[in-house]
């Protein structure tokens, strides 16, 4: 048989190693790791710093963990304010889920006793107001819905704040876009105002509008104070911070002054909704030089461990298949000079001849038989030696 009789016969290697119901369970079975990997890794939770939704502030966090002249980490536990230097450390919580008591709030007092700045983002929740009272703050957010009738984004519920003060934190910005934000109450004159509304700003009563003798006028939206040896900022809108507001004018530039003379920046999710297992976990492991060499060591143990898994049958596979065209070009060339031979020989000359043949083909595949092809030989090897027989 000729080779391209051979290779006509055979089966092709995508016929002979996949067949379309296995392509389909394969890909179906990709399908469910990659949305289980998905879920893992992101978040669909508000302000989640692992969610890249509108809503999430992935944007905020990828900015901090890029920026060359900071440090960024994501805390998960207050123990971090411990280790943390205060005098070079800002301190970011946007929106807590739980209110901060017990260790965590003295642990975050303290930080802030010794020369910390904490920054609360909070409009609606009464969390923020909890840390802000741990700390001995005298600020507070309002709560109730900011709106401005005239200055606004998309709507009045999305007012743009254009009064700002003149301050190391806003010395880039000129206005503050909001969305669905409150006011902040400074508390006392210890406190300065950094952002505030127009003259006619209002605040939403119970019933959503802005009757029972709210007050319309002028609203801070952004405070500081001294607390201790350091100091708080109060943000009256944690939506500056998400990912389809951060860029809006002059919110990106409001952020970055908030830690713009800081070396440190702890961006605060101990007391938000469970972040992604498989994220916090990776983030965990980057953080620690220990574990990143663990990692890396398993991970490489394991690939050579695979490649060796599969290389080894590969190696195994090859040999035996030049072994067996070798030994194929052996019979091959015997045959024809076996015939070359016999046309120059008498009758009788050629009958032993041919016994002569025969022992010899006898003796080749007989080394053949050792090989075992049923348990040691693929298939396509005992194509070859049925082949042979052809």
């Amino acid at each position: 048989m000729s080779d391209a009789e051979r290779s006509k016969s055979e089966p092709s290697v995508f016929d002979r190693r996949f067949e379309w119901p296995t392509l389909l369970a394969w890909a179906l079975g990709v399908a469910v790791v990659g949305t289980l990997l998905l879920a893992a890794v992101t978040s669909t939770a508000a302000f989640d710093p692992f969610n890249p939704s509108w809503n999430g502030t992935t944007d905020l966090r990828n900015h901090l963990e890029s920026d060359p002249d900071v440090e960024s980490e994501l805390v998960r536990d207050t123990t971090s304010y411990e280790t943390a230097d205060p005098n070079e450390t800002v301190a970011i919580v946007i929106a807590p889920d739980e209110p901060y008591t017990g260790a965590d709030a003295k642990r975050v007092r303290s930080f802030v006793d010794e020369g910390g700045t904490l920054v609360v983002f909070e409009n609606v929740g009464d969390e923020g107001n909890t840390l802000l009272e741990a700390v001995d703050a005298d600020a507070r957010v309002d709560g109730r819905l900011l709106r401005d009738e005239q200055h606004y984004y998309r709507g009045p519920k999305m007012p743009i704040a254009t009064g700002v003060t003149n301050h190391s934190i806003t010395a880039d910005v000129e206005q503050l876009t909001l969305n669905h934000g409150t006011a902040v109450n400074p508390g006392s004159n210890e406190t300065t105002e950094l952002v505030t509304t127009s003259n006619i700003a209002s605040l939403e009563g119970d019933g959503g509008d802005t009757g029972n003798g709210t007050h319309i006028g002028t609203h801070s939206v952004a405070t500081t104070e001294s607390v201790g040896d350091g100091r708080v900022i109060v943000v009256g809108d944690p939506s500056i911070t998400i990912n389809a507001m951060r860029e809006r004018p002059d919110n990106s530039a409001f952020i970055r002054g908030l830690y713009e003379d800081d070396e440190r920046v702890l961006l605060d999710i101990s007391h938000v909704d469970d972040p992604p297992v498989l994220a916090t976990t990776i983030e965990r492991v980057r953080a620690t030089p220990l574990a990143q060499t663990l990692s890396g060591t398993i991970g490489i143990v394991l690939i050579a461990a695979l490649a060796g898994h599969r290389i080894t049958p590969l190696w195994r596979r090859l040999t035996r298949r030049q072994s067996h065209r070798s030994r194929r070009r052996e019979l091959e060339e015997t045959l024809t000079d076996a015939g070359r031979f016999s046309k120059a020989q008498p009758d009788d000359s050629r009958r032993e001849n041919r016994q002569h043949r025969s022992d010899r083909i006898q003796r080749v595949r007989g080394n053949d038989t050792d090989i075992h092809p049923q348990r040691d030989t693929p298939a396509w090897d005992r194509r070859d030696e049925r082949t042979d027989d052809d």
